[in-house]
């Protein structure tokens, strides 16, 4: 579970002014559109396109986030973890920390949560017990949030890439603290199709692992910066500096690349790198 860092628990923060929260145990009613337009900026999404994607299949809730400061970081992880404790059908997947992004420094955010839901209904729960608290965390105007399911493309045509896991679900033999967070819009896959083909076997031999490659089926917030559809986000762990430049300084990455830049929309497409505080590891064969 997310854990707070900043600030110091014990200090006296100025009061918030918020409505009481639904508790776990309410009844929230079967779609409620209130639930999830508490939760999304986006008021074009509907509660009937979640549910043509859903099929009550589980899927994830991916969002990147910008905190009010000083006490916005405190409160979301305090609201956030109370929920993640309360609530059945909600698992915390990953919670990074962006270090830096390129090709430039937007859109602007803080920390990205990753989660997944067993249903559409444990979502509206979720949403239900911390929106009001998250609502005054997060510039909801800058923050970005999606909602997702795995590509199987990884798993079938790419396992290799996959992170090795133990039986409890531990990275080996290697243990990662940073990740490239991708998020991408295509122009055309097929290109980025190619990139990911030819640069298969740098990331194999110098341990860059992927956790999963994310679907997304519907625009939450999009924040004010970044107010287009993307298509797809990717998590890739890094075992260490040097073997990331060992990969991406060889002639054929530098090559490949050339087939990425053509296949995406620049526009909308960024890559952050993250310091990984909560990670798990394998998810598609637990999905």
């Amino acid at each position: 579970t997310p854990e707070p860092t900043t600030p110091d628990p014990t200090t006296n923060a100025p009061p918030i002014d918020v409505e009481p929260a639904l508790e776990a145990n309410d009844e929230v009613e079967e779609y409620d559109e209130d639930a999830l337009r508490s939760f999304c900026t986006n008021e074009e999404l509907s509660m009937d396109d979640l549910v043509s994607n859903n099929n009550n299949e589980p899927f994830y809730v991916i969002e990147l986030v910008q905190f009010q400061q000083p006490y916005g970081e405190f409160l979301y992880h305090t609201k956030y973890t109370e929920a993640l404790e309360q609530i059945d059908g909600v698992e915390l997947i990953n919670n990074v920390t962006r270090t830096s992004q390129f090709p430039s420094g937007k859109p602007v955010w803080d920390q990205a949560i990753m989660l997944k839901l067993d249903s559409l209904e444990s979502f509206l729960q979720f949403s239900a017990m911390v929106s009001n608290d998250r609502n005054n965390a997060i510039l909801t105007e800058n923050s970005m949030v999606w909602f997702a399911n795995l590509d199987s493309d990884l798993y079938n045509w790419h396992p290799e890439l996959l992170v090795v896991v133990d039986n409890n679900n531990t990275a080996a033999p290697l243990s990662f603290s940073m990740a490239l967070l991708h998020v991408l819009k295509f122009q055309n896959e097929n290109l980025v199709n190619a990139f990911d083909q030819e640069t298969k076997p740098l990331k194999f031999e110098n341990g860059i692992a992927t956790q999963a490659w994310w679907n997304v089926v519907g625009k939450c917030s999009s924040g004010a910066t970044l107010d287009v559809d993307v298509d797809q986000l990717r998590l890739e762990f890094i075992p260490s500096w040097q073997q990331y430049a060992r990969a991406i300084m060889d002639p054929t990455w530098l090559e490949s690349s050339k087939l990425r830049e053509a296949g995406v929309d620049d526009e909308a497409t960024f890559s952050a790198f993250v310091t990984i505080h909560d990670a798990e590891y394998n998810l598609y064969d637990n999905n």
